[in-house]
């Protein structure tokens, strides 16, 4: 993860196109969690020079974008796990809410599942303890 860790993490994986290298991220917050839409390189480095400034940035990066581009919000009491799919090549985050429906991205690179489960997952463990 990076970032500052009071206030936002970010955990990002690559996505590679033909027309070059893209990005997606899961963007941690004390609130929540945003799932980033695909993303080309300069986007990427403004979201993460947004991380280094603070979560009123990040926000008004992730919205800056059309409908099409905006970034989901998964409120972070409604999330209760996360579960990856290395064979599938997902990750499915649960929530509470019987009405939504679980968010699930897509990681190509499959050796970058664990790693992003992981810091999901230990930030939302953490923040329950801290809560």
């Amino acid at each position: 993860m990076t970032g500052n860790p009071a206030a936002v993490h970010l955990v990002p994986w690559t996505i590679p196109k033909p027309m070059g290298l893209w990005y997606q991220a899961f963007v941690l917050t004390e609130k929540g969690i945003f799932i980033t839409s695909e993303m080309d390189a300069t986007s990427f480095e403004e979201l993460k020079t947004a991380v280094g400034v603070g979560v009123e940035n990040v926000v008004s990066v992730l919205g800056d974008h059309g409908r099409n581009k905006r970034s989901r919000f998964i409120p972070l009491e409604s999330v209760v796990g996360l579960a990856a799919n290395e064979a599938a090549g997902t990750i499915h985050l649960k929530v509470a809410d019987a009405a939504t429906e679980d968010p699930m991205v897509r990681v190509p690179r499959r050796d970058q599942l664990p790693k992003i489960a992981a810091a999901v997952t230990g930030f939302v463990k953490q923040s329950r303890a801290s809560a």
